[in-house]
Parts: C-alpha cells; structure tokens; sequence
C-alpha cells in the first residue's frame, strides 16, 4: 500500500529527490488581488478571498489557495517577509502623502515609495534608509540577534500549535543583494561596491551574524521545513550584480551561512529570483543552494536548463509560462506538454507558473492549468 505523505514530508522529499507520492500541490506561488476579483465575476464563489483580503470566518471564508487545494508556504509573521530588511523594531509604514491616484508610504524597511491605488505595479522608490555610514551605524542596532523582544512571537505561535497549522513554513533571508539594496538602492548599491567596499563587508558581516544567530533561536522555537533566500537579483539579460562581485560580496557568506544552518538541522535552500541568473548561478550552487524558482520564462530561465545543469544538486518550483494562461487551452497544454513529462521523472521538480497569476488570466483556464498538473502528477512517477 502506498504511503499517505503530509504536506511537509511531501514537500522536503520531493526537493531533495527523494520518493514521493505526487508533486506537491504548488501551481502557484501567489494570485494578483485583481485575478481574485475577475473570478468573482466569472462563477468563483464569493466567499472565496484573497489571502490579503480580511477574513469573515462566520461566513465560512476560505482564501484561493485553499479552494484550490494548494499546499502553500506559512510566511511566519514573527520571523517576517523575505523581501523586508529584518529591523527590530521594524519602521512604521505610514503614509505620507495620498490622492486619488496614488499614495507615497514608509514601508517597514524604511524606504519611502510611491505606489497605485488601482490595479497592480512595481512601486517607485524615492527615498533609502541609509544615505551615509552614520545612518548604517545607526540602524545596525535594528539587527541585533540577541535582542529577545524579536523572538515572543514565535514562542507564543508555537505555545499556540503553529507548526500544526501550516502545509509548509518557511525560514525566510533578505538574501546578501536584496538587503544591501534595500538599504541604498540599486544605483547607489553598484557604486558602493566600488566607492566603499569596506562598508559593504561591515553590511555582509553584519547580515551574516544576524542571520546565524536570529536562525539559531527561531529553530530553537519552531519546526522550519527550508530556507527562502529572497534576492530578485536579475532582469531579463541577466543579473544586477556582475560574477566578479558575486564572488567576492555574497558567496563568502552564503557559504557561511549555509553551513552554519545545516548544523541546525536545516536541508532545503531555496533561492528565489526573478529574471535571468545563468551566469552567477554556478556560484549559488557551489555554496549549498539545492532548490531554484520561480523559473521565469521571459528571461530564458527554462527549468529544462536548470535540470540538465545541475541534476540532483539542484531541485526546481515553476517554470511554466504565465503568459500562455491567458491564452487558451491549447497554449497550456502545449506549455505543460513541452516540459512536465520531461521533468517529472527525474524527481526533482514542482511544475507550477513561473511566478503569480496575473489578472489577464480567466478562472477556467487556472482551472485547466491545475487540473491537467494534478493529472500528470498521478501518472508521471519519479525515477528516483
């Protein structure tokens, strides 16, 4: 008879190609609040919300994940999100200045942007948390592991059975770009690495000491299934950073930080970047990174490439192109038929979009999309 996995242990062998019953259930990692609301109006049920949205659990509301039946990542709010400098205290997000088109915040990383009220978009940045060494020296003091006022919430989440709760949690690291770069900024980032290299190092000492031991006490308290190193470090030609940098800012501390997490009982390690890394991506293997998304087609981040780099060091979520879903159901298949039959046998692999659902897309075709995944999931069987 064959073995009935949790969520959890599904997912950690499926990424570590070992045997599983099928894939996890990852088509997506995220929904555009405006696809939710497109849904509505084409025969998704009402009480069904975006995990953004309020819940009104006496209606019995449920999010779009779980309508789907997804096994989806916990972001542990007391950790917090990938994509935010770990402050403790964080800045508070207020607004500054608002119309009726747009709204200018302090977000909890400090950094003041403008963003739309309608619809969806990349914000504009306008302003940095660190304009000088004086601010650095300043806001290290944000970033002292020691500090036990930043781990009561993950006590009193584990108090009240939080590792019970969840498909998958994540230990979550603003990755060595994507803090930098909140700090400064992609421009002033690229001239620091040469103008200041010095402050840089400080920055990537501080960001490694902070990560060991804030990791340390977080896997002390609660049962993290992988690490997400969130970067965002690439457009569609290629990477932010160039390999030389690479190599001299970031893998000396990945590398560290890696094996320090390991000997805290941590195996998955999940690198999370948009766009094009082909040629900084041997570098992120060689310091332990084993698991790659979302995969983003536009940028020729085929999973197919991946695979047949890397085999089993590397296992991979995504890499089916969103833009073919709103298409038609032809595009899907053929997208879908081009890749899963291919990749699934070699374990390894969680098919699934190359990022979240934009709202270009109709319900029954994210519909078609999880019912043919789901299908070729139960027939396809790794080889592992």
């Amino acid at each position: 008879m064959e073995e009935t996995l949790t969520p959890r242990t599904r997912f950690i062998r499926a990424v570590l190609f070992q045997p599983v019953d099928r894939p996890p259930y990852i088509e997506t990692h995220g929904f555009w609040l405006q696809a939710v609301e497109r849904w509505h109006n084409e025969g998704l049920p009402l009480s069904v919300r975006h995990k953004s949205e309020p819940a009104d659990f006496r209606s019995g509301d449920i999010t779009i994940e779980q309508y789907f039946q997804q096994e989806v990542y916990s972001w542990a709010p007391f950790v917090g999100s990938p994509t935010q400098t770990p402050f403790w205290p964080l800045f508070e997000e207020k607004t500054l200045q608002e119309d009726e088109h747009y709204r200018i915040f302090q977000d909890k990383s400090g950094v003041v942007k403008k963003d739309v009220k309608k619809g969806r978009s990349m914000p504009q940045f306008l302003k940095f948390p660190v304009e000088s060494r004086a601010d650095w020296e300043i806001l290290k003091e944000r970033l002292d592991p020691t500090c036990e006022e930043r781990y009561e919430g993950a006590r009193k989440a584990a108090a009240s059975g939080f590792n019970m709760r969840h498909d998958l949690i994540t230990y979550p690291v603003c990755g060595a770009y994507g803090m930098p770069r909140n700090l400064f900024g992609e421009e002033k980032l690229a001239c620091l690495y040469y103008d200041d290299p010095g402050l840089l190092r400080d920055i990537m000492d501080c960001w490694l000491c902070f990560y060991v031991g804030s990791t340390r006490r977080f896997t002390a308290i609660i049962d993290f299934d992988f690490v997400y190193f969130w970067e965002d470090m690439a457009y569609k030609t290629g990477p932010l950073i160039g390999p030389k940098l690479v190599r001299e800012f970031m893998m000396p501390y990945y590398r560290q930080l890696i094996e320090e997490m390991k000997k805290m009982g941590l195996k998955v390690f999940s690198l999370d970047s948009d766009g094009n890394i082909k040629v900084i991506m041997d570098m992120f293997i060689e310091a332990g990174i084993n698991n790659f998304l979302p995969c983003e087609i536009a940028a020729d981040m085929e999973p197919q490439w991946v695979s047949a780099r890397y085999g089993r060091r590397c296992s991979i979520q995504g890499g089916l192109d969103k833009r073919a879903l709103s298409k038609d159901k032809a595009a899907i298949e053929a997208e879908v038929m081009r890749k899963v039959p291919k990749l699934l046998p070699r374990g390894g692999y969680i098919p699934g979009v190359d990022h979240s659902v934009p709202n270009d897309v109709p319900l029954e075709n994210f519909r078609y999309l999880v019912d043919l995944l789901r299908k070729l999931g139960r027939e396809i069987k790794p080889q592992v």
